[in-house]
């Protein structure tokens, strides 16, 4: 059942009870009790009352909010909870909402100004009628559904009164909560979101989510389907700015420096799950360019055996298409969430077979693309085609239309079409992702390279003038108009004809593409940050080191 229309119907029905049972109780105290009792002062506390009705609405809210988020429900105008809820302030009272209702109920009392006769006696019965409901009807049938697990939560949570200190009444966050509801509201239909295989969702918190990383929107299009808070695991370049970095925390998600070994991070993982949490990975640790799966990451692997909990495998069809990597521009499309059986501890003791695993879960079988919406379909495409096909020209591809892309070498004309394939002029087409797969046709030694030679037996594929370097110590200006070279066994940084700086492979840990005009390195556990002139594209050296390091290896 979409969560919309359930939505939709909670505010209904609340707006209703909220509404409806002050109105009648103000109108019955008014007109049937007040003449039949015996005159009392009415009470002057109107701004109290106001100030009641504000507290119990902001409590009301949270507590629904919570139900309606982490417990899983079903049912349209009565919510009927699949998960217990021990958390917020479900862990300091067992019945918040019931609660706040009466809160608001009195407060309502007092504002109308009845006699304090009359305003007794109503709270007197609403609290009867409600708590011989909630503890003769409501908490048996939840005893029935919940078993033991609920008689041990009845026992240690209180009916009366507030649990004064829980470790698990920690709320969620305004920001993750409004996140989850814009989640539902807008993203759930724009982009018209179904999911299956929900009934593999764990009940336990205790789970690690892996899924493949295609778009900046992935944890919202299945974190919304996840009844508990989901810690995912981000790259620290997200929290550059304190106002970044405090939204970032808002939402549970904790950085990983991608081009170090970041043991805080992965003991962060390791102690988040021992504590009961869930939390969520990307394996390629970077965002696809093209849609096609990448590598996963060994460490990762290593650090999901370390955890020791199950792992549930995710896969989402759709998401690059309904916003690219190399486009600030988002797509209308449909995207279809699959949460596969969860793998159990026992099955990943073998890294190999591991590994395998969640390829085979995470991975479509074949790259397809879903059509889109959009009328700049091709806006920023040239960020990720460096190199022509036809005439096997680099760095001149251009964008000459809102869906259209031209090469400055040869001039040919191609039409990104709304299935994300490249069509040319003769109705020739070719999916994305298969350019990019041509291109490496194109990774040969350079014919002229300019400057002396290197060691002998080296050669060179890449070379390129430096616009800007960062090293690990963030100094900028070095090696400023300098000539960055890649050869099959290095880079190497020349300066005044002179070799400035050198870099082996075997030191380089990882090379990611950051910006459409830099790329970094992780050197020895320190991260280099390289902005090149235009017209070169990093996707281009990214595509050479990897296809050279592939090969050396």
């Amino acid at each position: 059942m979409l969560m919309v229309p359930k939505i939709a119907a909670q505010i209904i029905r609340n707006t209703l009870i909220w509404l409806g049972i002050p109105m009648i109780l103000v109108a019955f105290g008014d007109q049937v009790m007040a003449p039949l009792l015996p005159t009392s002062e009415p009470l002057q506390f109107r701004w109290v009352g106001n100030g009641l009705m504000l507290l119990a609405f902001i409590w009301g809210l949270r507590s629904h909010l919570l139900l309606l988020q982490f417990s899983d429900p079903e049912g349209m105008w009565r919510l009927k909870p699949r998960r217990l809820i021990r958390m917020g302030y479900y862990a300091r009272n067992r019945h918040p909402q019931w609660w706040s209702l009466q809160i608001w109920i009195l407060g309502a009392l007092l504002t109308a100004g009845l006699p304090t006769f009359v305003v007794f006696l109503l709270l007197v019965i609403s609290l009867s009628v409600g708590s011989l409901y909630l503890l003769r009807i409501e908490e048996p049938l939840l005893a029935r559904q919940f078993g033991d697990q609920y008689r041990d939560y009845r026992e240690h949570t209180p009916f009366w009164g507030i649990k004064p200190r829980d470790p698990a009444a920690k709320e969620p966050t305004w920001v993750y909560q409004i996140a989850w509801i814009l989640g539902h509201v807008l993203f759930r239909w724009n982009y018209r979101i179904t999911a299956d295989g929900l009934e593999h969702i764990p009940l336990e918190q205790s789970f690690i989510i892996v899924a493949r990383h295609a778009s900046y929107l992935d944890p919202f299009l299945f974190g919304i389907f996840i009844p508990f808070p989901v810690h995912f695991v981000t790259t620290a370049d997200a929290y550059t700015h304190p106002v970044k970095q405090w939204f970032m925390d808002q939402l549970y998600t904790f950085p990983i420096r991608r081009h170090v070994q970041d043991l805080a991070a992965l003991r962060n993982i390791i102690k988040l799950t021992a504590a009961g949490k869930t939390v969520g990975i990307f394996p390629e640790g970077e965002r696809s360019m093209d849609g096609s799966p990448g590598e996963i990451v060994p460490e990762t692997v290593r650090v999901l055996q370390r955890c020791k909990v199950p792992i549930l495998p995710v896969e989402i069809d759709g998401a690059f298409e309904i916003w690219p990597r190399w486009s600030n521009v988002r797509r209308k499309g449909k995207v279809h969430v699959r949460f596969k059986p969860v793998i159990p501890v026992s099955e990943t003791a073998n890294g190999e077979k591991f590994t395998q695993r969640i390829r085979a879960t995470i991975f479509p079988n074949e790259v397809t693309y879903h059509p889109v919406r959009t009328k700049r379909m091709a806006k920023g495409v040239e960020k990720l085609l460096w190199g022509c096909i036809h005439c096997g020209a680099t760095d001149t591809i251009r964008e000459v239309g809102a869906d259209r892309v031209a090469c400055e070498a040869c001039g040919r004309v191609f039409t990104l079409l709304r299935n994300y394939h490249l069509q040319d002029r003769d109705g020739e087409q070719i999916a994305l992702n298969e350019w990019m797969q041509r291109l490496r046709h194109l990774i040969t030694p350079l014919q002229d390279p300019t400057g002396p030679i290197l060691p002998e037996g080296e050669v060179i594929y890449l070379q390129a003038i430096l616009e800007q370097y960062r090293g690990p110590q963030n100094e900028v200006g070095q090696y400023r108009g300098a000539e960055l070279i890649l050869s099959d066994r290095a880079f190497t940084i020349r300066q005044d004809g002179r070799e400035a700086v050198r870099w082996l492979y075997p030191q380089i840990t990882v090379c990611t593409v950051d910006t459409k005009d830099e790329f970094s390195l992780g050197i020895s556990g320190k991260r280099h940050i390289f902005r090149l002139a235009a017209p070169e594209h990093p996707l281009k050296w990214n595509n050479y080191f990897k296809h050279l390091t592939s090969r050396t290896n």
